[in-house]
């Protein structure tokens, strides 16, 4: 596992200094102007560096959840994935495959998850 984006798949907030650094609070998620020229220009004159900000909705931070969270050896907690009838069926029928196993409360990808982990957030609508 890359230590560099762990923090970014479990969802860790982080702040990012300098000119075209990025930040997440775990809420939203802003960059920084990327010229160092107007980047140094702006914090002369007392104005913030920050050039874009994004709003993270609540359906787009489960599924940020769910496609960082199979890229680890936790997985994703359970109650992510979801609770309904149609969520447990999914998770038993991607048991059967061999992608997946439950433990400890998370939808913990297998050997076999890892190779296809982009696509298991795809079977959690």
């Amino acid at each position: 596992m890359s230590r560099h984006n762990v923090k970014y798949w479990r969802h860790v907030p982080y702040l990012g200094l300098g000119p075209g650094a990025h930040s997440f609070d775990g809420h939203r998620r802003w960059a920084n102007v990327r010229s160092l020229s107007r980047y140094v220009a702006q914090l002369r004159d007392g104005t913030s560096c920050v050039d874009s900000i994004e709003k993270i909705s609540p359906e787009q931070e489960r599924l940020e959840r769910l496609f960082l969270g199979f890229r680890t050896r936790e997985g994703v907690p359970l109650e992510v994935v979801g609770f309904g009838a149609t969520a447990v069926s999914t998770v038993q029928e991607a048991e059967a495959d061999g992608v997946v196993r439950l433990q400890d409360g998370f939808v913990v990808p297998t050997r076999k998850g890892w190779l296809v982990a982009d696509r298991l957030p795809l079977l959690f609508p």
